[in-house]
Order: C-alpha cells, then sequence, then structure tokens
C-alpha cells in the first residue's frame, strides 16, 4: 500500500481514499501499519421488497 500512495502523492494526490469491507468490519490493522487513519465511516444497506398489498 505505501508504494501506491507514494505514487499518488509523486502525482499530486493529498489524500486517499480507502474502502475495504469485510463481516462484521474489515481488520484496519495492516491498514494502521502503512499509516491509514479512519476517519470516516461508510454504513450501507439494502432494504428488503416489500409487496403492496
Amino acid at each position: 500500500m505505501s508504494r501506491v500512495d507514494a505514487l499518488l502523492r509523486e502525482r499530486g494526490a493529498s489524500e486517499t481514499t480507502l474502502y475495504a469491507v469485510g463481516d462484521p468490519e474489515p481488520s484496519w490493522a495492516p491498514f494502521k501499519t502503512a499509516g491509514f487513519a479512519e476517519n470516516d465511516h461508510l454504513v450501507s444497506f439494502t432494504r428488503p421488497n416489500v409487496s403492496a398489498d
């Protein structure tokens, strides 16, 4: 991850967005080791189809 981050910074990026999924949540240890810091948490969900009777 650090090589990718360095390449993006060489090309002018100042921030990197990381999307990771897991069950129930991904392990953040590898990302923290690579220097990432969680500053927001996205939660997604789906609504089951409900028939209109």
